[in-house]
């Protein structure tokens, strides 16, 4: 397991295994929301992984070139 706190949000980074014996990623967000935590959960199955990661390093990639461009994210309309 492992954390990465980032300002307002956590972040959760966990192996699991499924009832049938498949592991998988769970990547879960947390933020507080009006006094209340709110959250949100990926799962990612091993057999997806690769070309999970392969994506996600395009995606941060992108993000870091066109930082201060913009975005389409809700928390920056």
């Amino acid at each position: 397991s492992a954390l990465a706190q980032c300002g307002s949000r956590s972040y959760f980074f966990d192996i699991k295994t499924a009832s049938d014996g498949a592991k998988y990623l769970s990547i879960r967000e947390s933020r507080k929301v009006a006094g209340k935590f709110e959250g949100s959960r990926i799962m990612v199955f091993e057999e997806h992984v690769d070309e999970f990661v392969r994506e996600l390093l395009k995606a941060v990639s992108e993000v870091r070139t066109n930082q201060g461009a913009g975005s389409d994210s809700p928390d920056n309309p």
